[in-house]
């Protein structure tokens, strides 16, 4: 990490190696715990596609948190609600009325949904979590 940040700071500030040093802490942290590591990922396609590919760690969003979860065992539907509900305000606050999903297809075509539809969709089991973070109908 001295080293990186030596090289950040020979390189300039906004010029910085932010990546490189998620993923060094990310196989560290793979390495002292030895479990599955999560990391919150923005939308940018490729920042996800690298961590997922370099680090081996999954993505999360916020939406697909709540289905790791489900998922888990560790948050029931009806306790996940208010949580939902605060999420889904905040979508439609901000005018965002569908979230990106990947279709069955092999070619696994993004497709807009609405918002509702896909919470059901979760908690029905006709999701599937990518490791990117993206969520994907079942096939």
């Amino acid at each position: 990490m001295r080293e990186l940040k030596a090289d950040c700071d020979e390189i300039g500030e906004r010029k910085n190696l932010g990546e490189l040093k998620s993923y060094v802490l990310l196989q560290t942290l793979s390495v002292k715990l030895g479990e599955q590591i999560y990391i919150f990922c923005s939308d940018d396609k490729n920042a996800r596609a690298g961590i997922v590919k370099l680090s081996g760690v999954w993505c999360i969003s916020v939406l697909s948190v709540f289905m790791h979860l489900y998922n888990e065992g560790s948050l029931l539907e009806e306790d996940a609600r208010p949580y939902i509900q605060a999420y889904l305000d905040n979508c439609w606050k901000h005018n965002q009325t569908t979230f990106r999903v990947h279709d069955a297809s092999k070619e696994m075509r993004i497709c807009k949904v609405p918002c509702e539809q896909v919470i059901r969709e979760m908690y029905a089991g006709k999701l599937e979590v990518l490791k990117n973070g993206n969520l994907r109908y079942m096939q």
